[in-house]
């Protein structure tokens, strides 16, 4: 072989080796990549705000930082804190929330919205109350619907969307039933509690359910739901039945959103752990009424 054959061989080897080289996977350990975490918190979306078969009848998407006076006239008696953020009210209670009624031995406090104007308690610790023609709103029958995000405090206390009478005469006593469409404890958020308490409501029965929902509610919206008609009452979660009663009451009842905190022992929801701020965060409310 001739002194140029054998160089141009070379050449070709050496070129083969090198492309051969680069072919192989790397040696090199990869620079390390970003670890992404999924979030495992997942908010319930909103319902639309038509639902077929209804019309709607309340609403408040508290989409404009400020609460409306005319579905929410709050007695000047009640205590109430809240932010608005991200089209959602957020009522709560903190370190500077003062007691009720200045009561500091038990030091009982509250935040609280509701559509009624005036309030009655009775003696048995049941309520009614009453609204005007322009402040206010009471309603019998229809389905209601929240979407909001329960407190994450853990410890003693409750919140609570409820619904007391509204006696057409202002003073019929018999029309006290309660309707607590969800009052979770704050160390138990996943159980919604409902429950339908009669008072002096002779039609009516005591009645209440434990429950197991799924999800993060302290982390997470969820929607819940009430479908009141004369025959009972049924409960929903995030669109799903979860309980149902077979009798109701049978007249006007008012809505009212609210969060307790307490550092009596004896208190039936539990001692306040002094963790604050107690946040219950809610995007709406609304009812419809069949068609």
């Amino acid at each position: 072989m001739s002194k140029l054959n054998l160089n141009k061989v070379i050449i070709v080897n050496f070129v083969s080796l090198v492309l051969i080289l680069f072919a192989l996977p790397s040696c090199e350990k990869p620079a390390d990549e970003p670890i992404i975490i999924k979030n495992k918190y997942n908010d319930f979306p909103a319902n639309p705000s038509n639902k077929n078969g209804y019309t709607l009848d309340f609403q408040d998407e508290f989409n404009n930082n400020a609460l409306d006076l005319t579905k929410w006239p709050s007695p000047t008696s009640v205590t109430t804190k809240y932010t608005f953020s991200d089209s959602c009210l957020n009522l709560y209670i903190d370190a500077t929330t003062k007691p009720a009624n200045g009561d500091l031995v038990y030091n009982f406090r509250y935040s609280q919205i509701n559509t009624y104007k005036k309030i009655t308690k009775l003696a048995n610790g049941s309520f009614i109350t009453a609204i005007t023609p322009t402040e206010g709103y009471a309603t019998k029958y229809g389905y209601f619907e929240m979407r909001a995000k329960l407190p994450d405090c853990g410890g003693g206390g409750h919140c609570a969307w409820w619904m007391v009478g509204n006696p057409d005469d202002g003073v019929n006593q018999t029309q006290s039933a309660e309707i607590d469409i969800i009052e979770p404890l704050y160390s138990k958020v996943n159980d919604s509690a409902p429950k339908v308490h009669p008072w002096y409501d002779n039609n009516c029965y005591e009645w209440s359910k434990m429950l197991n929902n799924n999800g993060y509610p302290e982390k997470e919206y969820h929607i819940y739901g009430m479908d009141w008609s004369p025959g009972g009452i049924k409960f929903y979660y995030d669109n799903q039945l979860i309980a149902n009663t077979t009798n109701s009451p049978a007249y006007k009842m008012t809505i009212i959103l609210s969060l307790y905190a307490c550092s009596d022992h004896s208190y039936w929801s539990g001692w306040d752990n002094g963790v604050y701020p107690k946040i219950f965060s809610i995007d709406y409310i609304r009812v419809w009424k069949k068609n």
